[in-house]
């Protein structure tokens, strides 16, 4: 007789693994720290000089550290209802807000020494590799599924 072929059945992990666990502290830290200084620096910047607190560099810094919260804050919501797929796509989000702060904050690096320039973008570059080799482990846990 011949065997009939089942399709497999489509069965859903329950359990993260330690790695999205890892990546799940990772994106919340991230989200809470980057939106305190989105606050912190959109009112500290209408404290100290009100009048010109309308510069469009306090709105763009802020606007950079809140895209990195929300994107943050969306991936690790998504990995918590367990969908790998689409945290993975917001990973790259948050690699954007990232690239955008370094982006926006490199006229101000100019007026600093060359070793704090160094420092920062050595920082800022750990942080969007981190993020990007995050969004690749949930494309591949993804795809293992």
């Amino acid at each position: 007789m011949q065997t009939q072929q089942v399709p497999k059945q489509y069965r859903r992990r329950w359990r993260m693994s330690a790695g999205e666990w890892v990546i799940l502290l990772l994106n919340t830290l991230a989200a809470g720290t980057s939106a305190s200084l989105g606050l912190f620096t959109l009112l500290w910047g209408s404290l100290v000089d009100p009048m010109r607190h309308t510069s469009t560099g306090v709105y763009l810094i802020a606007g950079s550290l809140f895209l990195v919260a929300l994107a943050a804050g969306v991936t690790a919501l998504l990995l918590l209802l367990r969908q790998t797929r689409p945290a993975a796509w917001f990973q790259w989000l948050v690699c954007l807000g990232v690239f955008a702060l370094a982006v926006v904050t490199w006229p101000q690096w100019s007026k600093q020494n060359m070793l704090g320039n160094l420092v920062d973008l050595g920082a800022l570059l750990l942080v969007l590799l981190l993020f990007v080799f995050s969004g690749r482990f949930l494309r591949a846990v993804d795809n293992e599924e």
